[in-house]
């Protein structure tokens, strides 16, 4: 027997059929969410009945228990009892030697010393031999913290005449015992724990260090070159030491000792060849040694080490050297001299760095080190591009071609061919990059190597121009020829370097601001690079990008040439109109089979949109708009997919027609407002047939405009001409609206009817008594409450009525 029984009703307990819908006793859904869940839980029932059977018979059930989670780690009490216990023995050591210390005689001194860390450091080796790890952890760090306060007490006391030993010595014999004590340690712990114990071993690692430093400060107190590299060989002796003795805690923390002492000295020897930079002084006065033997030194780490020290060697040792030949070089040839040498170690390096082994990746790094850093340095350069660009953008205007960018104080910046030098090494260094064996730069970043070493060369080239402070139309000419130029050797690069190039010359006619000559040479010339550059390139975006920049460029000119010829600013406007106009007209004929928004229809727009601008800054004129509406609306005549020329058009001379009525004085608002409501409904007409859309959408604009405009001046006089008109004109909009069932006319016809009607009704009914006013609501309110439902069925059959309309 089961619970679960398809031949059963579970309401009724009826006898069904297989696969019945509903049970024909009692009637109940047997699909309903609630009969499925039921059913469900009998099956869980019997299932749990099944297993229960198989455990009373012996039989092992297959229940599948989920796993236990895995316990978290949690601080232990007897952790915190060795921390704290640890801490206690140092402290109360502390403070024997600090109080106590004076009531022992110097053999009682010795002997509590003697006696305290020989304690201590039994215990740690008895529970070491017991694998008790973390005690003998704890213990052993007590133990190792009572050697260092033993003997630096013991030689602040004068004990055994250790006072007479000078401070850096003292830390030096610590460090040297530390050393010996924490090795045995950590080897005589590894068999009874399996593991190093770590705090011994870190201290074996930094302890000796700490005291190479003192002995180094001791034999060199003031040189930090020397010292540094004293205390780096010892920390080197003590990495490779842990090393072999497979000591990791102490072999990181000796490592990261070693690396440290080594940027002092590195960057100590460099601050002084830096801070001597002559020849004469680094040679004869000998302060080129310390980076001399920097370069030397790392030449022998790469030797004895493995690879990845290796490779940092090799880089340390090539930039050491190129430091030392660009430092006297820049003291020679002041501005010059160090580019010349960076640039060429860049080059070399890089070309040099083309194998698979260690020291030729370290090459490679110290290639890209170079680059960078005269690329920073020639920061100074391109600064003064942007200086001279910005002066020729907003520098007093001019009409003479030949006409200098005028600067503020200059400051001298070099020679012009510097820039170039620096652009070369570079761009060389990038080049090279190509032959290096790394899978990332052929993959990844090998498309892009070309791209960026033609941009640098390109931004050289530009700087170089502009050092001297050349005349504006020779700066402007320059930026687009070497723009275009690089757009063209980058035709193979990835979008992101050709957009480069096409933004230089979209960009460069804005240096030639400061002269209406300059710009029109420049502009003309920039905007025919953007139009056969655009014919060429594949991209969709940048192709975009470059005739419309094209296009806005184009647009101007013919301002430029009123401006030059020192017309008004209305003519330049106009001007510059026409020639937008013309541009978009000439772009909609050629591009018939385009999209709906042309390349050349941004920048057209942009120019018509300045020409409007400059046309209405002096006063109203309707001049500018009817051209530019003319235009646009014939541009979208002549090209069907211009769709926004088709509304922008007939909106440009709207405006044109509000403009002229402005500047006639005419205040009659149906003068400004009927045309545009005709022309609305006439647009509407044509779609609702075209189309087949409602009214609302259709005629619901034309019939608001024609309306409302009139309507507050109609409801301030109701008995006026103008409020006359407006019935007249609402009731005939809503007969049309009756006849054709269109629901705009017949909402806007009602609305506007109702609210002149009631308007006219306002002051007679004011005028009439007050218990006039008050019957006459009274029996409306009779007559409405009286007549309820059937005013609700009239309501509901008006709306429904007004539903149906189109």
């Amino acid at each position: 027997m089961s619970f679960a029984d398809p031949r059963i009703c579970l309401s009724c307990r009826g006898v069904i059929d297989a696969g019945a819908a509903t049970c024909p006793h009692c009637g109940m859904d047997l699909g309903s969410t609630e009969i499925q869940q039921a059913w469900r839980a009998l099956l869980v029932a019997d299932q749990w009945v099944a297993r229960a059977r198989e455990v009373r018979s012996g039989v092992p059930a297959a229940v599948s228990a989920p796993a236990p989670p895995a316990p978290r780690r949690r601080l232990s009490a007897g952790t915190v009892l060795l921390v704290l216990g640890a801490v206690s023995l140092l402290v109360a050591g502390l403070i024997f030697i600090t109080v106590s210390w004076g009531s022992l005689g110097i053999v009682g001194r010795a002997l509590a010393l003697l006696a305290f860390t020989t304690v201590v450091g039994g215990l740690a080796h008895v529970l070491t031999r017991r694998a008790l790890r973390a005690s003998a952890e704890a213990l052993w760090t007590v133990f190792l913290g009572l050697l260092t306060l033993d003997w630096f007490a013991a030689r602040d006391q004068g004990l055994f005449g250790l006072d007479a030993l000078p401070g850096g010595y003292a830390a030096g014999i610590w460090g040297a015992v530390v050393l010996v004590a924490g090795i045995a340690i950590a080897k005589a712990g590894r068999q009874p724990l399996g593991a190093t114990l770590v705090a011994p071993t870190i201290a074996a690692g930094a302890a000796p260090i700490i005291g190479a430093g003192g002995v180094a400060g001791e034999l060199i107190n003031d040189d930090v070159f020397w010292w540094a590299l004293t205390a780096g060989l010892a920390a080197g002796v003590v990495t490779v030491l842990h090393h072999r003795l497979k000591l990791r805690p102490g072999y990181v923390v000796a490592a990261i000792g070693t690396a440290i002492l080594s940027v002092i000295a590195v960057i100590a020897a460099l601050m002084e060849a830096i801070d001597h930079p002559s020849l004469s002084a680094l040679v004869n006065e000998r302060h080129g040694i310390p980076l001399a033997v920097v370069a030397v030194i790392a030449v022998l780490v790469g030797v004895v080490t493995h690879d990845r020290t290796r490779s940092t060697a090799a880089a340390v040792s090539a930039l050491a050297a190129g430091t030392l030949v660009a430092t006297p070089a820049d003291a020679a040839w002041d501005m010059r001299g160090a580019f010349v040498v960076g640039a060429a170690a860049a080059v070399s390096c890089a070309a040099l760095g083309a194998a698979t082994s260690a020291w030729h990746r370290g090459l490679r790094w110290a290639s890209a080190i170079a680059a960078s850093l005269i690329a920073v340095g020639g920061g100074w350069w391109l600064g003064r591009l942007v200086e001279v660009a910005a002066a020729g953008a907003v520098g007093e205007r001019t009409t003479a071609l030949a006409h200098h960018i005028r600067l503020g104080p200059a400051v001298p910046v070099g020679p012009a061919w510097v820039p170039l030098v620096i652009a070369g090494g570079v761009a060389g260094a990038l080049l090279l990059a190509r032959r290096w064996p790394e899978a990332i730069q052929r993959d990844a970043a090998g498309p892009h190597l070309a791209g960026a070493a033609a941009t640098v060369i390109a931004l050289g080239a530009a700087t170089a121009v502009a050092i001297p402070v050349p005349p504006a139309v020779s700066l402007g000419t320059s930026l687009v020829v070497i723009g275009a130029l690089l757009t063209l050797v980058n035709r193979a690069a990835p979008p992101f370097w050709r957009h480069l190039g096409s933004g230089a010359v979209a960009i460069a006619p804005v240096v030639t601001l400061s002269s209406w000559s300059a710009s029109l040479v420049v502009w003309p010339l920039a905007a025919a690079a953007l139009a056969l550059s655009g014919f060429r390139e594949s991209d969709a975006g940048i192709r975009w990008a470059e005739r419309g920049f094209a296009a806005w460029w184009a647009s101007l000119v013919p301002g430029i040439a009123l401006a030059h010829a020192g017309r008004s600013t209305q003519m330049v406007a106009l001007a510059i109109i026409v020639g937008a106009v013309t541009v978009l007209i000439a772009s909609a004929i050629r591009d018939r089979g385009g999209r709906a928004v042309g390349a050349a229809d941004l920048g057209a727009g942009a120019a018509i949109a300045l020409g409007l601008i400059l046309g209405t800054t002096p006063g109203l004129d309707a001049v500018p708009w009817t051209v530019a509406g003319a235009g646009v609306t014939a541009a979208g005549l002549l090209n069907r997919r211009r769709r926004w020329c088709r509304w922008a058009g007939p909106a440009l001379l709207g405006i044109a027609y509000v403009v002229r009525l402005a500047e006639s004085r005419v205040d009659v608002i149906e003068a400004y407002t009927a045309p545009f409501a005709v022309a609305l409904l006439g647009v509407g007409l044509w779609a609702m047939r075209r189309e087949g859309a409602g009214t609302l959408r259709t005629l619901g604009p034309g019939v608001t405009l024609a309306l409302l405009p009139s309507l507050p001046q109609a409801l301030g006089e109701p008995t006026s001409v103008r409020a006359l008109l407006l019935g007249l004109v609402s009731v005939a909009i809503l007969t049309i609206g009756l006849m054709r069932r269109w629901r705009a006319p017949f909402v806007g016809g009602t609305t506007v009817t109702l609210l002149l009607v009631i308007a006219n009704i306002g002051p007679w009914a004011m005028a009439l008594p007050r218990w006039v006013l008050i019957a006459a609501l009274g029996a409306a309110a009779i007559a409405v409450g009286a007549t309820w439902e059937s005013r609700v069925r009239n309501g509901r059959a008006v709306a429904s009525y007004v539903s149906g309309m189109r």
